[in-house]
């Protein structure tokens, strides 16, 4: 498994196999379907990347969208192939080392993940994100939402 710069073709290839916890999310959050939600992401992201299998198959999508003052708001949206045993043991640590790099670049990184896409908040725990603030009806479609956020040492940022 390894990632690559996204190309705006690649929304039409995982929009239709996106999974369905990041279909609600994106629903509830924005009032989206899947190709807006991807559209927005890639078109909005200063770094977006495009999340290949062994067997050529594209699986997910992810970047950072810059919001300025040293803030930046990272996203994932994928299939259900890349949760799948053999996925995560090679993209967990690649995962890891890209959020390293953002790390190096911004004092702030957050954004909300559904309360009910238990796997994605999952992986951002290990990632080190803090996924403690709970909002309640938040969103276009209102829902329940965890805000997640990472700050550098010794800052504190409102976003």
């Amino acid at each position: 498994m390894t990632y690559r710069k996204a190309v705006i073709q690649d929304i039409d290839i995982l929009a239709p196999i996106l999974r369905e916890q990041d279909k609600h999310e994106v629903w509830c959050s924005h009032g989206v379907n899947s190709r807006e939600a991807l559209q927005m992401s890639f078109l909005n992201s200063t770094e977006c990347y495009s999340i290949i299998e062994d067997h050529l198959k594209l699986v997910g999508m992810f970047g950072v969208v810059n919001q300025g003052n040293g803030v930046g708001m990272p996203w994932m949206l994928a299939s259900d192939d890349l949760p799948k045993k053999e996925n995560v043991a090679t993209f967990l640590p690649q995962g890891k080392s890209w959020v390293e790099g953002l790390q190096k670049k911004y004092q702030q990184l957050y954004n909300y993940a559904h309360a009910e896409n238990h796997t994605s908040l999952k992986w951002l725990k290990w990632l080190g994100f803090d996924c403690n603030e709970v909002v309640q009806e938040w969103g276009y479609h209102p829902s329940t939402f965890v805000r997640f956020v990472w700050e550098k040492e010794g800052e504190r940022l409102c976003a």
